[in-house]
């Protein structure tokens, strides 16, 4: 600063006409206030600026006049008048916008003298940055986006790191044009971490002209969410339960519980490590000696909520008595089932064994007749077929044993008086 100092002062005691601007390039954000530096000095001071005359055109249009101790301006540019006599004819600028970007000219005259300097204002605006999902979660396929939204100008870098090492298989950076004039550019990234990255750092690094330093960097943390309900056990007098959500820096997370199909007990938490909520579970021997409670939690940038089951009972209460009810229940349902698959196997073996009796063709079922006929001087070898007729007949039809007990009668009368017997099947 001394040395520029120094260089606008040797023309005001040599008393030479100079213009001189000490930047060629001028950066200043959208919508802020731009000053364009430039000064000068007159061969005769003692006539002031009464034949000075001061122009400043941008892109060749006049934007500002100054001549005979009158400026001409416009509504967003404007001369530092009461600097004027000290010769500094900056341009002041309220109000950036992208159009304001470009090449300026700086012309002052002192007949017969005349020059002209060129600044180039730069029009920047920094990027909003944006990562979603806001955490990377263990054992769960990640599908990252890195954002940069309404920069200007439109040359960006967005790149993935971790561990500050660049990633391999980076896919290029989509930038699209905003109706605004300004940029709009986004860099996405699959990536499943396992446990034994947990810990490690995780980040987007933009780049763009506008940031300091030129580059911005946003880290994620590894991590894995766990949600916990305690205690499950309630002690005499005690009704509070609660569910503890842990294993991460959270940006927004929700909660909730449910009882008996309600949700209730809603608690919202933004930049946590730590998010817990409670609820109130009022038991009593032995009127409610346990209860089914769930917790919930939405976690910012996880499509599937976190969830915890849990039966809150009293001490001395057996912790799984809805289990026990259950599994009674489902052991009265295996046994009947059994039952009947017991009682349809002894049809099926009653119907098999009597198939000769029973017969199951085209849903219908007859019943072979038996007949009896007796003939008189038979070997006794029909007399041993009879006994083993008789046997057979025993396991019968039950609705035919009455028949058969009468028929073994008169079988039993015509042995005695050597009668021989034949047992002759007639289909009805």
């Amino acid at each position: 600063m001394k040395y520029l100092t120094l260089i606008f002062i040797i023309p005001v005691v040599l008393g030479e006409f100079h213009v001189f601007a000490p930047y060629q390039e001028v950066k200043a954000a959208a919508q802020s206030t731009a000053l364009l530096p430039c000064f000068f000095t007159v061969a005769e001071s003692k006539n002031g600026l009464r034949f000075v005359i001061i122009i400043w055109k941008h892109k060749g249009t006049e934007l500002i006049q100054y001549m005979d101790s009158i400026v001409k301006k416009s509504s967003r540019t404007t001369l530092l008048e009461s600097e004027l006599q000290k010769g500094n004819a900056s341009l002041v600028i309220r109000n950036v916008v992208f159009e304001d970007e470009g090449d300026y000219e700086c012309e002052v005259t002192e007949a017969p003298n005349s020059e002209t300097r060129r600044i180039y204002l730069h029009v920047t605006v920094a990027p909003n940055i944006s990562l979603k999902p806001p955490l990377v979660v263990v054992d769960q396929n990640n599908s990252l986006e890195c954002r940069a939204e309404g920069f200007y100008p439109g040359v960006v870098s967005i790149e993935w790191l971790r561990d500050s090492q660049p990633l391999s298989s980076q896919g290029p950076v989509e930038i699209q044009n905003n109706p605004d004039g300004s940029f709009t550019a986004s860099n996405s990234y699959t990536f499943t971490p396992t446990v034994s990255e947990i810990g490690g750092v995780f980040s987007c690094l933009v780049q763009h002209s506008s940031l300091n330093g030129g580059k911005e960097e946003i880290r994620l943390h590894i991590c894995k969410p766990t949600l916990t309900i305690s205690p499950r056990i309630l002690k005499k007098g005690e009704t509070k339960v609660y569910c503890k959500l842990d294993g991460c820096l959270f940006s927004k997370v929700t909660m909730r519980w449910l009882k008996n199909g309600y949700t209730s007990h809603v608690l919202t938490c933004e930049e946590r490590r730590e998010c817990i909520s409670s609820t109130d579970v009022i038991l009593s021997i032995p009127r409610k000696e346990w209860e089914e409670v769930s917790c919930e939690a939405d976690l910012d940038g996880i499509n599937k909520p976190l969830t915890e089951h849990a039966t809150v009972t009293l001490e001395g209460v057996p912790e799984k008595t809805a289990l026990g009810v259950a599994l009674i229940v489902g052991f009265i349902a295996g046994f009947i089932l059994l039952t009947l698959i017991c009682v349809a196997f002894v049809l099926y073996k009653v119907c098999k064994k009597f198939q000769k009796l029973c017969c199951f063709y085209e849903g219908q079922c007859y019943v072979k007749k038996q007949t009896w006929r007796t003939k008189r001087k038979r070997k006794r070898s029909s007399l041993t077929d009879g006994a083993n007729m008789k046997n057979k007949l025993k396991l019968s039809i039950f609705g035919e044993t009455t028949e058969i007990l009468k028929r073994q009668q008169q079988y039993q009368m015509e042995e005695a008086n050597s009668h021989d017997v034949r047992f002759i099947e007639t289909p009805t």
